[in-house]
């Protein structure tokens, strides 16, 4: 089994005004930080969604995920669910046109 420890940071950029839904599926000590707040901390074992909703503006919100595996089978998941498709509950994995490296050139 490899344990290891991971850490995506970067920015998250929303294209309208109002809450959003963060989802993710983690291993235990697992976090999700948006806009520097911590908003999701994963306390359970693997196989069950955790979620945190946050009011966002349009614009660019840093995030970042801090990954611990300690089980084999636990995969980490990362979506969200947007102001727009709230109406029609469709989880939608962020689009990486929408998601920015600090370190591009």
């Amino acid at each position: 089994m490899n344990h290891f420890a991971l850490v995506i940071d970067g920015l998250l950029e929303t294209k309208e005004e109002g809450y959003y839904i963060f989802y993710m599926v983690a291993d235990s000590g697992s976090k999700l930080y948006i806009d520097n707040k911590l908003l999701i901390t994963w306390d359970e074992e693997c196989g069950q969604a955790f979620s945190g909703i946050i009011p966002l503006s349009k614009g660019f919100y840093p995030f970042r995920i801090e990954y611990l595996r300690q089980h084999e089978d636990c995969k980490l998941a990362f979506a969200y669910l947007t102001p727009v498709f709230m109406d029609i509950q469709a989880i939608t994995p962020i689009p990486f046109n929408l998601q920015y490296n600090f370190n591009n050139k």
